[in-house]
């Protein structure tokens, strides 16, 4: 008797601190740090972001109003630890990041 076992691997592209580029040049702004323990910054793209939180199974969490000009702070201390979704909107895009929320 034969058995044949499937075996599946997930790796997670942890994404780095550094700005990427892409195909069309235009730069990335990556929230920092990744992984974050109570405060994430998001470098502006519009003076206003709406930032939605989901959890790793993508169900939604919270979510979030912030202005700012140069960057977004945002307090991430009512996480609990693990993988998390953040879908930022600058009307009319958004961005999706994967961030891991550290306990202190």
């Amino acid at each position: 008797m034969r058995y044949i076992f499937l075996v599946i691997v997930f790796t997670f592209n942890l994404i780095s601190l550094q700005a990427q580029t892409t195909e069309q040049d235009t730069v990335v702004l990556l929230p920092y740090p990744n992984p974050v323990t109570d405060w994430l910054t998001i470098p502006a793209t519009a003076t206003t972001i709406i930032v939605e939180f989901f959890d790793s199974k993508g169900l939604f969490i919270d979510a979030k109003l912030s202005s700012g000009y140069e960057e977004h702070v945002l307090n991430v201390s009512f996480l609990y630890s693990g993988f998390y979704l953040l879908r930022v909107y600058d009307e009319p895009n958004y961005v999706l990041y994967r961030i891991i929320k550290l306990t202190n």
